[in-house]
């Protein structure tokens, strides 16, 4: 069965963007532009959001956002951490709307206060020092 002109769109859409964004991140974090890469994830991780809707979504949501990290950040119980969907999103929105770590989830004590640093080792500390 042939791909439909909505499916061919979507298609090279998702490798386009993917490509474009992966690069972007990754000349950050090779220039040691930590703000920029962040961001740049949290656009990568919208945009996979997105691209995982359904074909009649014309933007993402919020809920969108913490299903993906939900289905996809998911790892081990043997792990340190595991990605939680909501302090993903609070994470999300410090950073973009306030170029902090903080968020009205954070303020609020609803959400983990992400902190960042170049190394590719998590570290748990208490959840909103």
């Amino acid at each position: 069965m042939a791909e439909t002109k909505d499916e061919i769109k979507k298609r090279l859409y998702k490798s386009i963007i993917i490509q474009s964004i992966l690069k972007d991140i990754d000349d950050s974090y090779k220039n040691d532009i930590l703000g920029g890469c962040i961001i740049l994830i949290f656009c990568a991780v919208s945009t996979m959001a997105f691209l995982s809707t359904p074909k009649d979504h014309e933007e993402v949501t919020g809920r969108d956002f913490k299903g993906w990290v939900e289905k996809y950040l998911s790892s081990g119980e043997d792990q340190s951490y595991n990605y939680d969907p909501i302090d993903m999103w609070a994470a999300r929105c410090g950073i973009l709307h306030r170029y902090s770590p903080t968020s009205k989830y954070t303020d609020k004590k609803r959400a983990k206060k992400f902190t960042y640093n170049m190394s590719q080792n998590h570290v748990i500390k208490d959840s909103n020092t």
